[in-house]
């Protein structure tokens, strides 16, 4: 520790100076208490050794009774979704008539969390479409963002697997989400063509109608007899489902003017 003298103008004063290490005094006596009110009641044990039971067989993909599928719809755990959604797909692809992941599947998605049902469905639609797809539709869990953004990268088949979707009811983010969707639609290349073709024998060139599988069709078809796909590579039932979706679409544009108005 220092000191100095500090003077002028006829005052004076002393500066201390000190300097030194800071340190944490413990007591090396002193017992660390942990806490001991924490309990864990008996049936806790009891339906966590359960879940970890189901969780096993649904990952092992052994079969799943009645009273596990009615332990499942009553405490719905998202940790089963995953499970329950590609033993539902690996049903219906497989045509397994008496199987309950027919019948359980909706139900359990249906009491999720609709974000988190919606995201998981949107998550696996490329494993199967038409499957996931039409759980996507009854449950009418229609996300306009998440479909918009399957459009974006490029898996349009999948995408419009999801356009007959409903939801419960839409903003105008959805909105512009959809518009944006169509806007895409509109602007899909054509993957056939309109083209001459050599007739047989030298005969004399005609048009045609060529399809993206290169099958030749007369011109003013709209559907290849071979293959059922359009100029876009589009078949009829895709065709019906944006038609559909279009109509959807302004009516909520006309909606969402009328309440500005």
């Amino acid at each position: 520790m220092d000191f100095d003298e500090v003077s002028g103008k006829g005052k004076s004063m002393f500066m201390a100076s000190a300097y030194g290490t800071a340190v944490i005094i413990s007591d090396k006596n002193k017992t660390t208490h942990k806490d001991t009110s924490f309990l864990v009641e008996n049936s806790e044990i009891k339906s966590t050794i359960t879940k970890n039971r189901i969780l096993e067989k649904l990952h092992s993909k052994n079969a799943i009774s009645d009273d596990e599928w009615s332990e499942i719809l009553a405490f719905p755990y998202i940790d089963y979704a995953v499970y329950i959604l590609k033993g539902h797909i690996f049903a219906t692809e497989s045509y397994e008539i008496d199987s309950n992941y027919k019948q359980y599947t909706p139900l359990y998605f249906d009491l999720l969390d609709k974000k988190d049902a919606s995201c998981i469905l949107y998550d696996n639609i490329q494993e199967a479409p038409g499957i996931v797809g039409a759980l996507i539709e009854d449950l009418q869990l229609f996300d306009p963002a998440k479909t918009l953004k399957l459009f974006r990268d490029n898996d349009i088949h999948v995408a419009i697997k999801a356009l007959s979707a409903d939801r419960e009811s839409y903003s105008l983010s959805d909105l512009q989400n959809m518009n944006e969707i169509l806007n895409i639609l509109d602007n899909l290349p054509d993957k056939g063509k309109i083209a001459e073709v050599q007739g047989k024998l030298l005969g004399k060139t005609k048009m045609k109608y060529i399809c993206q599988n290169d099958h030749v069709n007369d011109p003013d078809t709209i559907f290849c007899s071979t293959c059922d796909l359009n100029i876009k590579g589009l078949t009829i039932n895709e065709v019906g489902k944006i038609t559909n979706f279009r109509e959807k679409v302004n009516v909520l544009n006309q909606l969402f003017t009328d309440h500005k108005e």
